[in-house]
């Protein structure tokens, strides 16, 4: 009984490994399409559709989210580190495409980026300490 439920543990623990790698890497390549998108356009929509991606990267997202377990998957204070670091550097990019969509209506897209910036590091980083309460 106790090989079973270490088996089952080892394989959700496999499976989430799995779908967690696919969203970094799907969302990885999005953000790098999208931004390449918002520079040449037509470079990669006239060749690629970008639903598909996006689909892949919510389904996995989710998947991934539904998956998790604090038993499972320790933190480290490195990772913390890490964490912050990730969160305020796509936040950044976040606010960057913001900006680039919004540059032609004036000083109001410099408000809505900047705005956007510190709205998702703030929600970012309220979830990632709920995490660690929990």
């Amino acid at each position: 009984m106790e090989q079973t439920d270490q088996k089952h543990t080892y394989i959700k623990r496999s499976i989430y490994t799995i779908i967690a790698e696919i969203f970094k890497a799907s969302l990885l390549t999005y953000f790098v399409l999208l931004i390449i998108e918002e520079f040449n356009e037509g470079m990669i929509s006239n060749y690629f559709n970008f639903n598909t991606l996006l689909t892949i990267v919510i389904v996995s997202g989710i998947s991934s989210v539904l998956l998790y377990s604090d038993n499972e998957v320790e933190q480290k204070k490195g990772h913390r580190i890490k964490e912050l670091c990730a969160i305020i550097v796509i936040s950044i990019i976040g606010g960057v495409l913001i900006f680039f969509k919004l540059r032609d209506i004036g000083i109001i897209a410099y408000i809505v980026s900047f705005l956007s910036i510190v709205l998702t590091i703030t929600i970012s980083i309220l979830i990632v300490n709920d995490k660690e309460k929990i």
